[in-house]
């Protein structure tokens, strides 16, 4: 049996989970989790838009999601409630933003 079709494409734009957050990233390169393993997934070398080379990362399918409308839309859903829970945990009245 032949590996898992890559999901996504070098050089393609793409949301990714860090944390509970997604943000806009690219992908840089893949390769099966596990080579010897017939049913093995690919994983995906990113990079965060508008962050360090040093944050580029490798990560597994389940946490990319296609750029679309409707994940960009859930991507500032996950923003605002990640930045209201935030603001609910500072007590010292300081400003603390997202990366």
């Amino acid at each position: 049996m032949p590996p898992q079709k890559q999901m996504y494409q070098k050089d393609e734009v793409v949301l990714c989970f860090h944390h509970d957050i997604l943000y806009d990233a690219k992908i840089l390169d893949s390769r099966l989790e596990s080579p010897e393993d017939k049913n093995s997934l690919y994983e995906y070398r990113v990079h965060y838009k508008g962050w360090k080379h040093t944050w580029d990362d490798w990560v597994s399918q389940d946490r990319l999601r296609k750029y679309t409308e409707e994940n960009k839309e859930l991507a500032s859903t996950l923003r605002r409630q990640a930045e209201a829970a935030m603001r609910s945990r500072t007590k010292s009245g300081k400003k603390k933003q997202l990366i």
